[in-house]
């Protein structure tokens, strides 16, 4: 069996990011985040394209800004970010994301 974990990196305003390579057939690909208050993007909003992604509260409570609408995402809840839509993420704790696919995507920053 082969371990896919790469080390923990600095993302965009302060977060925590540990990502793993992605799938042996390269459909998904898995992140797990750690914020502590941190606003993602920093500044504007993030835009994906040609990739949807599934986050999943581990811990914490996170607010969410997507396509103009803000939920509260606490232990447990999911939500998937369709591509072309505009988010904004912030809050503390733990979040698992799956990105699909797992390569030939980029998420634009708009400030």
């Amino acid at each position: 069996m082969k371990t896919f974990k790469q080390s923990p990196r600095p993302i965009s305003g302060g977060a925590t990011v540990t990502t793993y390579l992605p799938s042996l057939d390269k459909r998904v690909f898995f992140a797990h985040v750690e914020m502590n208050g941190e606003r993602y993007p920093k500044e504007g909003v993030a835009i994906n394209r040609s990739q949807t992604e599934a986050i999943y509260v581990i811990l914490g409570e996170f607010s969410v800004t997507y396509n103009n609408e803000s939920v509260i995402l606490k232990k447990d809840d999911i939500l998937y970010l369709e591509e072309g839509n505009p988010y904004v993420i912030q809050g503390s704790g733990e979040i698992v994301v799956a990105i699909t696919p797992a390569e030939g995507g980029t998420t634009e920053i708009k400030v």
